[in-house]
């Protein structure tokens, strides 16, 4: 993640809100500019206990401005770093979710229908008071896969492999990792990567296939329809948002 960031900056600023400063300069140990941040709003989220900052980011090296959201946890802990604008994914997804489909149409992409999908769990959650119990993209060092996994596995011919990090979309420690994925094909073969590694695993689906080429064997993992996860009663604007995305990401589906 922090590649993709001006981290050389961002790591170098203390983002209490006591502390923060409404514009900052910022340097290395050895006084060279790195460049300057400007906190253009602040929120404390109380309904999730969220610290959220816009800001601006003049990165000297690199020559260029860049606009981020960096959202923290109550006691500290960075929670997700994302970029502002008005043509990026940030925007068509809050577009999309406010009815305003072409934002999407104009570039179908898979990536921007996971983002889209991924917003609208998290209003959901949020609107049910449920976001706060939840980490969100968090990362976990990868723990060796126990026996009873790659058993479990080789069973039928498969066998699991460790990774360094796992990033979760919803997590309570390791207790519990929740993954979202467009397809239902797609959420059984995440058991296979996720299920050793926590306690208890749940992957959420958009939309259903016939075709299930990794079905799911492992007793701590199950596989959930978006739909029935959420009660949408109260809900029916994101349900029907949903329902226009699935009628756009039919073109990326690979099973029937």
């Amino acid at each position: 993640m922090r590649k993709s960031f001006p981290w050389h900056i961002i790591s170098r600023l203390d983002f209490s809100p006591a502390a923060l400063q409404s514009s900052t300069n910022v340097q290395n140990n050895e006084s060279v500019p790195l460049g300057s941040v400007v906190v253009d709003r602040y929120e404390h989220r109380t309904q999730d206990l969220r610290h959220q900052f816009d800001v601006t980011i003049n990165d000297v090296r690199a020559g260029k401005t860049f606009e981020f959201r960096i959202v923290f946890s109550d006691d500290g802990v960075l929670i997700t770093i994302h970029p502002l604008g008005k043509d990026t994914a940030v925007r068509a997804v809050k577009d999309f979710l406010a009815g305003r489909y072409s934002s999407y149409d104009e570039r179908p992409d898979k990536k921007l229908a996971h983002a889209i999908f991924k917003e609208a769990v998290l209003r959901l959650l949020r609107n049910a008071g449920a976001i706060s119990e939840y980490k969100i993209d968090q990362p976990y060092p990868g723990v060796a896969i126990s026996d009873l996994f790659q058993e479990a596995a080789a069973a039928v011919n498969r066998e699991l492999h460790q990774r360094m990090t796992y990033t979760i979309d919803l997590s309570k420690e390791r207790k519990l990792w929740k993954c979202l994925l467009l397809f239902q094909y797609e959420a059984h073969a995440a058991t296979y990567k996720y299920a050793s590694q926590c306690g208890k695993y749940l992957s959420l689906y958009l939309m259903k296939t016939r075709a299930v080429p990794d079905p799911n064997i492992f007793a701590n993992a199950e596989v959930v329809s978006i739909y029935d996860h959420f009660d949408f009663s109260a809900e029916p604007d994101i349900r029907r948002h949903l329902g226009e995305l699935e009628k756009r990401v039919e073109i990326f589906r690979k099973y029937v």
